[in-house]
């Protein structure tokens, strides 16, 4: 930090109508080492003010047109002149002129005639403040320069892990990996149809796509079986879920942590009737109800040994209508409304994107 004596010139603004005081003020200042601008009246103050940047305003109170307390709240409203120290000067010594400067936002006082030796060192204490806020603010707009580096690059690093685990989850899946990708871009049309905020639009497109990451801990006979699972093996396939959620639970990362709650919960259904723990309605969490509603729709597009796929039509259909697949009660029906709208781009993605 630098010293008072290697601190550079600071520019001091004089505003006062008698040229006499302009004068010794000005004198006082610049044997100080300080450069100075001087002005007669308040409106060529402020147009000085919004012209170049300043560390002091020497104020009258008692000028022709707008007076010191009206300048001095004009500067104090400025985003340019607002931390700049503010010294009103008057001949005025009773107790509402000193309230009405300070309301104004002045900073200190100095009674006419002014004493030199008493201006001299209230503009050198001023100014070091001046000095001490502009460094302090420096040094802010490095460590927030520094905080938003390191926020980045935490960015990324979890990014780099949200790929690694889907890249993880895809393999376990039965497809070529084209499900979970299209899960990212189904959730992401849905979340800005509900006109959900960007931060949560940007993480439900990396998170949903590890809604299956659970099958990491399901065998291998009962996730490759060509036919339909018996009712024990339909017990184990169920704790993906589990498994995916203790898997993710407990990360500081907003994109795991919506994952975990997305592995946790994506198999509940609006109406109660799902699992594994039968939540119900909005006890559901969003991210789970969006990707819930996304799952569906692909597993009823695509092929499995025991089932053959839909197309487009008849998996709206039996989402919106219903069918022996399906209910509409199984989804939150602020959801299906969104669902309605953006269907058409649900198709173009699964047309897109193909095993």
């Amino acid at each position: 930090m630098r010293t008072a004596e290697e601190a550079p010139p600071a520019r001091v603004l004089i505003v006062d109508d008698q040229p006499l005081t302009r004068e010794l003020m000005t004198l006082v200042i610049r044997a100080q080492g300080h450069k100075t601008l001087v002005a007669t009246n308040g409106e060529e103050a402020l147009a000085i003010a919004a012209a170049r940047p300043l560390d002091l305003v020497i104020l009258d109170v008692v000028m022709p047109g707008m007076d010191g307390f009206e300048v001095a709240r004009r500067l104090r409203n400025d985003e340019r002149t607002r931390n700049v120290p503010i010294i009103i000067v008057s001949m005025l010594e009773d107790k509402e002129s000193r309230i009405n400067g300070l309301a104004a936002g002045a900073d200190d006082f100095l009674i006419r005639p002014v004493d030199r030796v008493e201006l001299k060192v209230r503009v050198q204490n001023l100014l070091r403040l001046k000095r001490f806020q502009d460094e302090l603010g420096a040094q802010n707009t490095i460590l927030e320069r520094k905080v938003e580096l390191r926020t980045a690059e935490l960015e990324r690093s979890n990014r780099e892990t949200i790929h690694t685990l889907i890249r993880a989850a895809a393999h376990r899946d039965d497809e070529t990996g084209a499900h979970v990708k299209r899960m990212g871009l189904y959730a992401t049309l849905l979340a800005h149809r509900l006109r959900l905020d960007e931060h949560f639009c940007a993480v439900i497109g990396f998170a949903s796509q590890l809604h299956d990451i659970g099958k990491i801990g399901v065998p291998d006979r009962i996730l490759e079986k060509p036919e339909a699972l018996s009712g024990d093996e339909w017990k184990i396939m169920q704790t993906h879920t589990g498994i995916g959620g203790q898997m993710l639970a407990l990360n500081s990362s907003p994109y795991l942590a919506m994952a975990a709650d997305i592995a946790r919960a994506h198999h509940e259904r609006w109406d109660g009737s799902g699992y594994p723990r039968g939540l119900k309605g909005e006890k559901i969490p969003l991210a789970a109800r969006i990707t819930q509603l996304c799952d569906m729709y692909d597993t009823l597009r695509s092929w499995r040994p025991y089932k053959p796929a839909m197309d487009h039509a008849a998996a709206a259909s039996s989402i919106l209508a219903g069918d022996t697949k399906s209910l509409p009660s199984h989804f939150d029906p602020t959801l299906l409304a969104a669902f309605k709208v953006v269907m058409a781009e649900f198709r173009d993605v699964f047309e897109t994107i193909r095993d």
